[in-house]
């Protein structure tokens, strides 16, 4: 409980963040389909002049992340890059007006 990288702390965060970001509780999802592949499995939440993109890499390989230059508001991954995604990680990146 005490370690910041636990699970424990990890769903804390999650928790916090949807509770805080009404896209996540009661926005309008859509499937990003430019964005899926064989590999990744991507979606926006909407709620009035926010978007949100949730992305996950379904495989056990490293890939190229498919949208950069937005804000991750969270990730699996600690230690992730911003121009790859880690096996079987997910993210939640804030984007602009839809």
């Amino acid at each position: 409980m005490t370690d910041p990288r636990s699970l424990f702390n990890f769903y804390k965060k999650v928790i916090r963040l949807r509770n805080e970001t009404p896209a996540l509780q009661q926005g309008s999802l859509e499937v990003a389909h430019d964005l899926c592949t064989q590999k990744i499995l991507a979606y926006y939440r909407i709620f009035h002049s926010k978007k949100y993109l949730v992305i996950l890499n379904m495989s056990k390989l490293r890939i190229k992340n498919p949208v950069n230059n937005v804000e991750i508001l969270l990730s699996t991954h600690s230690q992730s890059g911003v121009h790859q995604l880690h096996p079987f990680e997910g993210r939640v990146m804030k984007l602009g007006c839809p």
